[in-house]
């Protein structure tokens, strides 16, 4: 199970990484704070570890950067790129294509283990 502090740092890892990303428009911290409706520090005081976004500032924050909100929880350094990338093929599958997929992993699994 996580830790508070470690969802803290995941989301602030997550926050910068957005930001620095090149292809981001988000200049600044302050910027961001002021396009999710929040106090032109909200975003800093996120990053500095005082404070932790609400729910609805949590999805104000993926709807700027056009990502899903559970990506900026998700640890990328302890799954990898290739997980979070099957994860987010996973998530724009239609709902009924989930059981099938679900089953077809649970028989690759109980291959690998019978091998």
């Amino acid at each position: 199970m996580t830790d508070s502090k470690e969802l803290h740092d995941i989301l602030a890892q997550n926050i910068n990484h957005l930001i620095d990303d090149k292809d981001s428009k988000t200049p600044s911290m302050r910027y961001l704070s002021t396009c999710i409706d929040a106090n032109e520090s909200y975003i800093q005081k996120i990053l500095s570890g005082s404070s932790f976004p609400s729910m609805d500032k949590l999805i104000a924050i993926a709807n700027h950067f056009e990502v899903e909100p559970w990506t900026l929880l998700f640890n990328h350094s302890k799954r990898g790129e290739e997980f979070e990338d099957t994860l987010m093929l996973l998530a724009s599958c239609p709902h009924n294509m989930i059981p099938v997929i679900r089953e077809y992993i649970r028989y690759l699994m109980s291959k690998e283990e019978n091998e």
